[in-house]
Parts: C-alpha cells; structure tokens; sequence
C-alpha cells in the first residue's frame, strides 16, 4: 500500500483504518482490503462511516456495522465470485466501492 493513503485521512479515520488493516491483514483467508467511501474522496461529512471493502476466499458475504476507537466502519466482506456479481448486475456502491477504493493491503 502507499502509506500516503492512511496520511490522507483525518486522524481519528486514520486510526480506525489502522485497527481495522491490523485485524483483516491477519487473517490468512483475506486476499485484499480496500479503504472506500466519502472518507477515502475527501468529502466526509460529521455523520461519514469508514467504509472497507474486504476480498476474502471464503465463500460468505458479511456486512458488519462497527465503531473503532470511535468512528463508525463499514465492512463489506466479499469474495471474489460475489464481488464479480456485484459488478456485473451494476451494483453501483459495489462499483464505486471496488473501482475507486484505496488498496490498503493485498497479499
């Protein structure tokens, strides 16, 4: 990853994005993750989640709803054949998501 990406983003989403990459990083069935969102384009809002696009091997979709150290996530965990879904019936949050999401970690 450019570690420009994580100086990008304000400081209490910087830390978010820092506990959220420790903790997917790990896990030896995740192939990428992806920080996206209003967050990553500069244009965040007071009410703005951190929005994370996680490509897994496993075969489950999960969306998870989570505060770190107090900012909301957003995690959208995804395989590779649902994201390819996703794209291909025009999912237009799951393009912008994947099409314009910072690669924070691939293996």
């Amino acid at each position: 990853m450019d570690p420009t990406y994580l100086d990008r983003l304000p400081p209490p989403y910087r830390r978010a994005a820092q506990a959220i990459l420790a903790q997917y990083s790990a896990r030896p069935d995740v192939l990428a993750v992806l920080l996206t969102g209003s967050v990553t384009r500069g244009q965040a809002g007071p009410m703005s989640d951190l929005d994370v696009w996680v490509l897994t091997e496993a075969p489950a979709r999960i969306r998870r709803s989570l505060v770190v150290d107090g900012v909301p996530v957003e995690v959208f965990y995804n395989s590779p054949a649902w994201t390819a879904r996703y794209l291909a019936q025009g999912d237009v949050s799951a393009m912008n998501m994947v099409g314009y999401g910072w690669p924070a970690y691939i293996r």
